[in-house]
């Protein structure tokens, strides 16, 4: 019988007596509870005619004695330490085809020192069912936990499983997690078995020692435990609870963020809830911005939108530098601030997310803005405080929206590689097709040229998106600088169709037809119709046996529009 139904069955049987009887069974009661006797309890108010309960008997299964099953555990592991199971990585292949699968000679013949782990065809052998007995271990822990309450062994048995070190020949050793991972244990997870064994450790151990131990387990798996996770599972309250909950939210504190942040959010949330959190994030926030994550994703969920951007803007003024989350956070204002049309929190979370990244992606919202001042402002902090960004060539598309045309076409001279589009893509294999689309000057862009750019563009969902604000940034150049840009454009196209051409390069034919093409669209565009139709030509002659390459620059003459037979040229 647990607590819960002993506390149950008594509350029905005090309302039934007298106090003098009362004053007789309590005492016996404070002593038969420290000895958990409950059933002992309920047997009681029988004998004294105080109640006609009928006392039903747990259908328990028969246990061991006390520490036989620590005792069997420690047992085990002396053999798995002295090498008493085998283990070896193994080919799977290799063994299907061989006939001798099963004979001895042939796993020695086959030991190798350099088999490559990382290949999924090689798997860890099992040869003597060691998972399958560590399992049955394992669960019996877990029934000790679950329907017995014998937390101290379920401790140690769980403690003893997981600390053993199992040798596997010709590699280091390994842990039970290997068994799991190579579902050699397969009827449990080990999440799951991680589940109890925290809550062994919760109910055993006390002070510090249960801290220590609590925070080892629930960082054990790949994903980490949750405590409220734990909690789903207990059925008695925690020990000595409001001691443990200081205790353990001041250790957590002392561990290392990238591992404990989560973990402390979620006790925080379990044991105070929202307000708890709240007091937490303007205390720790700057240390822990999870926490203002957490938050934001509450107040948005029960729609209170207000709380969100009020706890979104603090977290950004509280957290320094640059931070994913405090990317995230942005993120979420961003969103919010649209969602009840607040332009200043739209205003704030696109700047901050731009502010943390300075890549593309966040400053196509924030030109959407249409705020020369704070385009402005954002391009000279892009200056002042530059960040390795997630694309190398970000800022300089950033600075061609910007109309930095000059500074742009020095970095592409100075950039020595060629047109080739290689697997390193050089910065002027990204500048170049936004130098066509200037030279054009369409709005839209015509669709070779948006092709031509879209080749190294990296933000694929957004494209559209981007080539309208490019058409929409175009600044007013000089004559004489459209005539600079142009014949730099022309040089390095002539360059590169020698290199991807002429060295039958058929898999870039695609980029360089892209860009002459172009070019030649920029020819027609500013009345040389005569110069565009020659210019292809000219580039069809130099190849006139390359079919590949002709019917590239066909594709890009019926997607360009340019009214021509290229059959006759």
């Amino acid at each position: 019988m647990n607590k819960s139904t002993f506390l149950f069955k008594l509350k029905e049987s005090v309302e039934k007596i007298s106090h003098e009887k009362l004053k007789y069974a309590i005492m016996q009661i404070a002593e038969d509870i420290n000895n958990d006797k409950y059933e002992d309890i309920l047997k009681l108010f029988k004998e004294l005619g105080l109640t006609d309960i009928e006392i039903v008997e747990d259908e328990e299964d028969e246990l061991d004695e006390e520490g036989s099953l620590v005792n069997d555990t420690i047992e085990l592991c002396k053999a798995i330490e002295n090498g008493e199971y085998y283990f070896q990585y193994i080919d799977e292949e290799e063994f299907d085809d061989n006939d001798d699968y099963d004979d001895d000679d042939y796993y020695d013949d086959y030991r190798s020192d350099d088999l490559p782990l990382d290949e999924e065809d090689y798997t860890l052998e099992d040869r003597d069912d060691l998972g399958p007995e560590i399992e049955g271990f394992l669960e019996d822990a877990i029934s000790y936990v679950v329907q017995y309450k014998r937390y101290e062994e379920a401790y140690k048995t769980f403690d003893l499983l997981f600390n053993v070190k199992i040798r596997v020949d010709g590699y280091d050793d390994i842990d039970i997690s290997t068994l799991f991972s190579e579902r050699l244990i397969d009827e449990i997870t080990l999440e799951d078995t991680c589940l109890y064994y925290a809550y062994s450790a919760i109910m055993f151990l006390r002070g510090l020692d249960r801290c220590e131990n609590l925070y080892r387990i629930m960082t054990k798996t790949y994903s980490e435990i949750k405590f409220q996770d734990i909690m789903k599972i207990m059925d008695f309250a925690i020990p000595e609870e409001e001691e443990f909950k200081h205790e353990w939210i001041e250790f957590l504190l002392k561990q290392d963020v990238e591992r404990s942040e989560d973990i402390i959010i979620d006790s925080v949330k379990f044991f105070g809830g929202i307000e708890a959190l709240e007091d937490f994030a303007k205390k720790y926030g700057a240390k822990y911005p999870k926490s203002y994550l957490d938050l934001i994703s509450i107040y948005k969920s029960e729609k209170k939108l207000d709380f969100a951007v009020k706890s979104a803007e603090d977290g950004l003024a509280n957290i320094k530098g640059q931070n994913s989350n405090k990317t995230k956070m942005a993120e979420m204002l961003y969103e919010i601030g649209k969602d009840v049309n607040d332009s200043n929190a739209i205003k704030i979370g696109t700047m901050e997310a731009f502010k943390s990244t300075l890549d593309l992606n966040h400053f196509m919202d924030l030109y959407k803005l249409n705020d020369k001042e704070i385009i402005k402002e954002m391009t000279k902090y892009m200056g002042e405080f530059p960040i390795k960004q997630s694309y190398k060539f970000d800022d300089s598309y950033i600075h061609f929206l910007n109309g930095d045309y000059e500074l742009i076409y020095d970095m592409c001279k100075e950039d020595k590689d060629h047109l080739s589009w290689s697997w390193s893509h050089s910065f002027k294999e990204h500048m170049i097709p936004l130098f066509t689309a200037l030279l054009a000057k369409t709005n839209p862009i015509n669709p070779c040229i948006v092709n031509f750019i879209k080749y190294n563009f990296q933000y694929n969902n957004r494209f559209e998106e981007f080539i309208k604000l490019l058409a929409s940034s175009f600044e007013e150049i000089s004559e004489a600088d459209h005539k600079k840009y142009m014949s730099y454009c022309l040089s390095e196209a002539e360059y590169s169709v020698k290199k991807i051409v002429g060295g039958q390069d058929r898999y870039n034919y695609d980029k360089i037809s892209a860009l002459i093409v172009s070019l030649a669209e920029v020819m027609l565009l500013s009345g040389n119709y005569e110069s565009a139709i020659n210019y292809i030509k000219l580039n069809k002659d130099k190849y006139p046996k390359h079919r590949s390459f002709h019917n590239a620059l066909l594709k890009d003459i019926k997607l360009a529009g340019i009214n021509m037979n290229f059959y006759k040229l």
